[in-house]
């Protein structure tokens, strides 16, 4: 049969298409199905730990009985990097549902591709986990995301998962035909990202013991963002009114970010209540996220020197004092991996 190389992303302007060469896949066995990985690439001064343990893996076919699982021995995946494992099956079924259960390393994960018993190819990335996507426990993840067309992103979003409670995620499922391009991705006008979001195409868990996929009608719920205000001229943040219970990991509280790439949208990244990581700058976009509150600030420029987030110093200033009592601990310069 042909490779199904075509498969659906997302991004700020909605569907998209992203075109996978077939090296990005493993090579079909008869014997099963294999499931590769990659998680996000640990950078200085930003995300870290990104790496962990790959998830246990249960398969379903399409009429959601479960045909195989591998749950023991999985190893783990390095940060920037990708590891596969193979699943034994019975008759060579077509393995269109996967679920991933977290180990107790928590992982954030790029990109999952899938390989059939007779071959074909399906691929599942991040950015469906991201601010444009169903904006779950997500950061971004340095990981470039081959293929796709004008509108490709280059690095997608990885989604966090975790089982002893660092994160808040322990799993995830994908129904793989789901995110086929319909007519080679010529045609989305009938698709929209909330038909995918919290349903057998894709969920998310925060079961401590989650050993099935939860097949169900898809709960009536919109993809509407955090309310939030527009900058003012004084330069006061976007009120997201997050809820008291989104925190941030304690790990990123002294670290910042430093990026011009047009990917990392700064103002994307303090709107979404699930985001988790590292405070972040964007010179070109000129906005600063304070991620403990998920507070969003203008760049110190010109006259401007007040209310706003300087650049030179790494700090953000309000009403003429530093909001810091120390400086950051660690700083990442990712512009110079801009693309």
């Amino acid at each position: 049969m042909a490779q199904v190389l075509g498969f659906l992303s997302v991004f700020a302007q909605g569907l998209s298409t992203i075109f996978a060469s077939p090296e990005s896949f493993a090579k079909p066995s008869p014997k099963g199905t294999t499931v590769t990985i990659a998680a996000a690439l640990d950078m200085p001064g930003g995300i870290s730990n990104a790496g962990g343990d790959f998830p246990a893996v249960r398969l379903y076919n399409e009429a959601h009985a479960e045909i195989g699982s591998k749950t023991k021995k999985l190893g783990g995946v390095g940060n920037g990097a990708t590891d596969s494992n193979f699943i034994e099956h019975k008759n060579g079924q077509q393995a269109s549902y996967a679920l991933f259960t977290a180990g107790n390393d928590a992982i954030c994960i790029a990109y999952v591709t899938i390989t059939w018993a007779n071959g074909d190819k399906y691929a599942w990335t991040g950015d469906w986990a991201g601010p444009d996507g169903c904006k779950n426990d997500w950061y971004y993840s340095n990981v470039f995301i081959e293929g796709g067309g004008k509108e490709k992103k280059d690095k997608s979003t990885c989604l966090w998962i975790d089982r002893n409670g660092d994160r808040e995620l322990t799993g995830f499922h994908v129904h793989f035909p789901a995110f086929v391009a319909p007519d080679g991705g010529t045609d989305l006008k009938d698709k929209k990202v909330s038909d995918f979001c919290d349903s057998d195409a894709y969920r998310v868990y925060k079961d401590k013991d989650l050993k099935a996929i939860k097949f169900g009608r898809k709960r009536r719920r919109g993809l509407n963002g955090v309310a939030s205000e527009s900058l003012t001229a004084r330069g006061e943040p976007v009120q997201n009114d997050l809820p008291k219970n989104v925190t941030n990991p304690a790990q990123h509280n002294g670290r910042l970010i430093v990026t011009d790439n047009k990917s990392h949208e700064v103002k994307a990244l303090c709107e979404s209540k699930s985001s988790k990581g590292p405070d972040m700058v964007n010179t070109a976009e000129g906005l600063f996220c304070r991620m403990t509150d998920h507070t969003l600030w203008p760049v110190c420029k010109g006259t401007k020197k007040d209310n706003c987030f300087n650049t030179a110093a790494k700090k953000l200033v309000i009403a003429g004092k530093s909001t810091r009592s120390s400086p950051y601990t660690e700083v990442g310069d990712w512009t110079k991996h801009s693309s």
